[in-house]
């Protein structure tokens, strides 16, 4: 819903509204103006008829848009809340997206956004075992400290993201399956108008971890014994076999590098709590111990 108030416009998001209902009741509220510049970082000029867009960070995350005038200024009433701002004008644009805080105690706020010219970061992330592409890897683009974009690689590994000149971080997060690069956030400098092309990153699988249940005498496997996870948390539960031994599957592997289950032996009351660090996936023992009852 927007409503043209003189030279400013008041935005107003509605949900919950079903096709068709032609008795809809819409509560207009006054809002507070919020009056914009857009600048050049670099020489501070002001600059007309770029697109500004303030995303409400609660739901339903509506925008409200507006263009600058002449002198790089922009008008709009919204309500009070928390909102995430950018710029764009002709091949330029913020660095990431700015968050702006309408609390309401005043009647207009200001927001600053300066432009900065912007160029194109590309790369391909691959297998490091078998050397295929990977898809859906998880970036997060941030420039100036805000984030800029969060993107995941195609088919073919490529990923591309169009980022602000200057510095920038490049972070690659969980990817499912795959060990977390070291280090996790990249800094490049981006310069405008130009791609930079990143050499290729490599992911490592997760390894398998084999973890062996022995009874209390710590020598007798215990075939059968019922394995869940607690961290990462996963559905569903694993059983040891004949000798013992068990192979545990994640998707992610914690931000620490650690896992943690809990087995329980099938016929009596005997079970323990494990934890299993990277250097233990080729093979550790869980001894179980007598369960109390609470």
């Amino acid at each position: 819903i927007t409503e043209h108030i003189g030279a400013s416009r008041r935005e107003e998001a509605v949900d919950d509204l079903v096709p068709g209902n032609g008795n809809v009741a819409i509560r207009m509220w006054r809002g507070v103006t919020v009056r914009g510049e857009v600048r050049l970082r670099g020489d501070q000029s002001p600059v007309s008829g770029a697109a500004v867009i303030l995303r409400s960070a609660q739901p339903p995350h509506d925008s409200a848009v507006a263009r600058t005038d002449a002198f790089g200024v922009f008008n709009l009433r919204l309500k009070p809340g928390v909102y995430l701002a950018q710029a764009t004008a002709a091949g330029q644009a913020t660095p990431g997206w700015q968050r702006v805080t309408i609390t309401g105690e005043s009647l207009e706020t200001s927001v600053h956004l300066g432009l900065a010219g912007t160029g194109t970061v590309r790369g391909v992330i691959a297998d490091a075992s078998t050397g295929l592409p990977i898809e859906g890897a998880r970036i997060r683009l941030e420039s100036a400290g805000n984030v800029a974009a969060i993107l995941r690689s195609g088919p073919s590994g490529e990923f591309r993201a169009a980022a602000a000149e200057g510095d920038n971080v490049l972070y690659f997060e969980s990817t499912p399956g795959y060990m977390p690069p070291e280090p996790r956030g990249v800094r490049v400098s981006v310069a405008g108008g130009r791609e930079l092309e990143l050499p290729g990153i490599w992911l490592a699988p997760l390894p398998v971890f084999r973890v062996q249940v022995l009874d209390e005498d710590e020598e007798t496997p215990v075939p059968g014994a019922v394995i869940s996870l607690l961290r990462p948390r996963q559905f569903g539960w694993l059983a040891s076999g004949a000798d013992g031994w068990a192979e545990i599957r994640i998707a992610n592997l914690p931000p620490d590098g650690r896992i943690v289950g809990l087995v329980e032996h099938p016929g009596k009351p005997s079970g323990a709590v494990f934890s299993l660090a990277r250097s233990d996936a080729a093979g550790a023992a869980v001894k179980l111990l007598p369960l109390a009852s609470v």
